[in-house]
């Protein structure tokens, strides 16, 4: 009985034990920069569309940006297959330079539709601001859930008025479970069946 809980306990830890560190969700999309960032005025924006294979929510995304001075951006996400907002801005505070991944976590985890084309938008509300300053024309993408990166569109009073001069540097996180187990869970889960084994080992008569 007591090799049996110990067993438990094991395999327990193995399953459960990253959990508690757990501080961000783990990246599932990303661009990331690879030329100079482009300028926008106060009072405008880009977005970059994400193209969704897979029903799944999202927890939190950032955008690699700055702006000249100190204040905050709206992020926001534009569902264009229905033509609304999913997500309606959120005021989010954001580094002053050097540029930096500035991030909007969800209170509320936001669903994204299978088949659907999403607008991940940044927008300087205030049009007397000097401007921001956003990675643009990333040099890789990576996707581990069914993401996959659509065409940088821009953005005026939260209105879209077009296709953007590049795609929009950009992560996003999810904590929707993965496919497939991740090394560290399987390292973890290894650990706990060798130390299981440990304990039966040494109950055992010799």
């Amino acid at each position: 009985m007591r090799v049996t809980r110990a067993l438990l306990a094991a395999l327990a830890l193995a399953f459960f034990g990253t959990s508690a560190f757990a501080q961000t969700p783990p990246v599932v999309f990303s661009l990331t920069q690879s030329q100079t960032p482009t300028n926008f005025a106060g009072g405008t924006g880009v977005g970059q569309a994400v193209d969704v294979s897979e029903t799944m929510t999202i927890n939190d995304f950032s955008f690699f940006l700055d702006l000249k001075t100190a204040g905050t951006l709206d992020y926001f996400v534009y569902d264009k297959t229905t033509g609304i907002f999913a997500l309606q801005p959120e005021s989010v505070p954001v580094s002053v330079s050097p540029k930096a991944w500035d991030t909007l976590t969800l209170s509320t985890p936001l669903l994204l539709d299978a088949g659907n084309d999403y607008i991940f938008g940044v927008e300087d509300p205030n049009a007397a601001s000097d401007y921001m300053t956003v990675g643009l024309i990333p040099v890789s993408e990576f996707s581990s859930d069914g993401l996959t990166a659509g065409t940088g569109y821009d953005f005026t009073g939260d209105t879209l008025t077009g296709p953007a001069a590049g795609d929009v540097a950009i992560q996003i996180g999810s904590n929707d479970p993965p496919d497939a187990p991740e090394p560290s869970s399987l390292l973890l889960l290894g650990t706990g069946i060798l130390a299981a084994a440990g304990v039966v080992r040494k109950r055992l008569p010799h």
